[in-house]
């Protein structure tokens, strides 16, 4: 019998911010060609693409893998580093008289004891989309408050709104520390504006919001929201 492979206890988390023009079908080449099939080789856990249509920077592809353990990172970079199809398609990037990325970032997150794992199941007939929320937070008191929030009563108010985030994070490694992030998929931006309003308008919610507040103050100092659609070749649509 297979083995199931080990929850996701980080997620290496990339965004390659692009310039407009050929940046974007150049670096959806990579990924698809290159990229993805090396991780699919070296990283058993789950495996998501995304291409922004509303951030801060656009064009915008972002890329999350599961991995088991903090070593892991280290063995990926490892395995990737010496994997031979990945470092020759990688080393077409550095000749290219135009590069495929502007620039990019690389963060490690941390899942909480809360998070579910991202699943690889056969992805819905219709495409979905998907939203990324940080919230950074003014110390880590308040980080471990808010995740107590979640972790608690908030989550039940999603799942009986309908609101199902796929995965809850911390910044281990990377800008905007103590910061929660998480990433929820909607069938449509209608139908996530609906279900933020019923939260918004919740009666339990708001009496829960009033109580944080009385015993903690503000939680998350500033929040950021950024909408994506999973590329056709991600694992997770």
């Amino acid at each position: 019998m297979e083995s199931k492979p080990p929850k996701s206890q980080f997620y290496l988390f990339n965004r390659f911010f692009l310039k407009n023009g050929s940046q974007l079908g150049r670096l959806h080449e990579f990924c698809e060609k290159g990229f993805l099939p090396a991780l699919e080789r070296h990283c058993a856990g789950p495996k998501i693409f995304l291409q922004a249509t509303m951030a801060g920077h656009m064009p915008q592809v972002a890329m999350l893998a599961g991995l088991s353990s903090w070593d892991a990172y280290g063995v990926l970079r490892e395995k990737l580093g010496g994997d031979r199809d990945f470092a020759s398609l990688s080393a077409k990037w550095e000749v290219d008289d135009e590069q495929p990325v502007e620039h990019y970032t690389t963060s490690l997150l941390r899942a909480t004891a809360y998070s579910p794992e991202i699943s690889n199941a056969e992805p819905p007939a219709k495409p979905r989309i998907f939203e990324f929320r940080s919230y950074h937070s003014p110390s880590h008191w308040k980080l471990y408050a808010l995740h107590q929030r979640f972790a608690g009563p908030e989550i039940g108010i999603f799942h009986r709104l309908g609101i199902r985030p796929i995965l809850y994070t911390d910044t281990e490694i990377g800008p905007g520390k103590p910061c929660l992030v998480y990433l929820t998929p909607f069938e449509s931006l209608a139908e996530r504006e609906e279900k933020w309003a019923a939260f918004a308008a919740d009666p339990e919610w708001q009496e829960l919001k009033k109580e944080s507040a009385k015993d903690n103050g503000p939680l998350a100092s500033i929040v950021s929201i950024e909408i994506f659609t999973a590329a056709p070749y991600s694992p997770v649509r």
